[in-house]
């Protein structure tokens, strides 16, 4: 009888590890989907976009153009921002 209740709970807690090691498997290709979303957003922010389509949306407004210029100048070093 004890070996029987043992075996079912360690069945029970083996699918419970397997049911947490899924979702931490979820939860880590949730994040690296979300990080090459951004990526993709800031590559055309900061360098997909052309002179003129950033002068009409950033060169109006300094303050815009500061934020441009603090997302996509700093800290990125594999191509220089255009503008």
């Amino acid at each position: 009888m004890k070996i029987a209740i043992l075996a079912i709970a360690m069945l029970a807690l083996a699918g419970c590890a397997q049911f947490d090691s899924a979702k931490g498997v979820a939860v880590n290709e949730a994040t690296k989907v979300a990080d090459e979303a951004r990526d993709g957003a800031e590559f055309m922010l900061c360098r997909g976009m052309t002179v003129g389509a950033w002068v009409r949306a950033y060169g109006a407004s300094a303050d815009k153009a500061n934020a441009w210029k603090t997302l996509c100048a700093t800290g990125n070093s594999q191509t220089p921002a255009k503008p």
